[in-house]
Parts: C-alpha cells; structure tokens; sequence
C-alpha cells in the first residue's frame, strides 16, 4: 500500500522544483501579455466598428454627407464681397468680406487660354540673354533709331514687345528698328 508523506528534499531536488517554478512564472507573465495585447486589439476593432456605425447612422438620419464638391469665387466689387458658390447647384456655401489687396483688383490678369499660358511659361524660363542681343552702333544710327521710334509713337500704332525695347545709346538690338 503507498501513501502520500511527507518526505525531506535533497538540494539538487529543490534547484529542478525551483527552476520548474521560474519557467511556470514566465508562461504564466507571457500568456498574461498576450492576452492583454489581445484584448486591446479587439478592444480597438469594436471601438473602430462602433464609430464606423455611428457616423453611417448619422448620414442616414440626416440623408447627406460631406464630400469634395468643385467651387468657384464670385467678386462682388459693388458690395465688396466674395461669394463661394457650388459648381454644381450654384449655391452660395460661404460669403466674406473682400479684403483690402482683393478690393484692388488684378488690373492686368485676365484669364488665358491654357496653351497661351504654357507658351508664357515656357518663355519666361529662357533667359534674358536669349531675349535681347545688342550690338555697337554709332551716334548717328542711335539718333536715327530714336526718331524712327518717335515717329511710330505719333502714329498711334501699337507696338509689340519685341518692338518696344528701347536703344540704348551705343547699342541697338539686332534686327530692324521700326
């Protein structure tokens, strides 16, 4: 017959049970953390379907949502304001003040057609020395090439950009001087 007694411990027995004990504690600390780790990842998946439900019963309720819609400014010089208006319904949506730099206005900006702006573009990126080429002339030349461009003046004919660089005494653009 075998009965459970009390039985006295050698050393080498207690340092086997106390490492047993060591690794037991260590399962029990890692199956902690990861149950932890767990339950917050599911804790956030629920928080994240909960606002997700929210927001959607919102929309329903309400029966709209915000999305991007393409708008235009409207200046209103007379009233000194700016509306914001829908592309789309012609809303107003927003309507401010002007401030002082918009009541002024752009004076020279006026819409171009896209493929005018690109040939500006492209030209304002060569530079100015391929633009203009000035080469040595004389008194009598430069005197002559202002009187031309007198002349020109007087008839009230428009000149174009190219035209209206003015010589510079001792130099004269190249090319003809109208």
């Amino acid at each position: 017959m075998l009965r459970s007694l009390p039985v006295l411990l050698a050393d080498d027995e207690i340092k086997i049970l106390g490492e047993t004990l060591a690794r037991k504690d260590r399962e029990k600390r890692n199956l902690e953390a990861e149950k932890k780790l767990n339950a917050q990842s599911f804790k956030d998946k629920i928080d994240t379907l909960d606002e997700d439900m929210r927001s959607l019963a919102t929309t329903i309720r309400d029966g709209r949502e915000y999305r991007p819609v393409e708008c235009r400014e409207e200046f209103n010089y007379e009233r000194g304001i700016i509306e914001v208006m829908r592309v789309d319904t012609g809303e107003v949506v927003e309507q401010r003040r002007m401030t002082e730099s918009e009541r002024q206005g752009k004076l020279f900006e006026r819409e171009q057609p896209s493929e005018q702006k690109e040939q500006t573009a492209e030209a304002s990126e060569q530079p100015a020395t391929d633009e203009l080429h000035a080469e040595p002339v004389d008194d009598d030349e430069f005197e002559a090439s202002k009187d031309t461009s007198l002349s020109t003046k007087k008839a009230g004919r428009k000149k174009k950009d190219s035209e209206s660089v003015k010589p510079i005494r001792g130099y004269l653009p190249e090319g003809p001087i109208v």
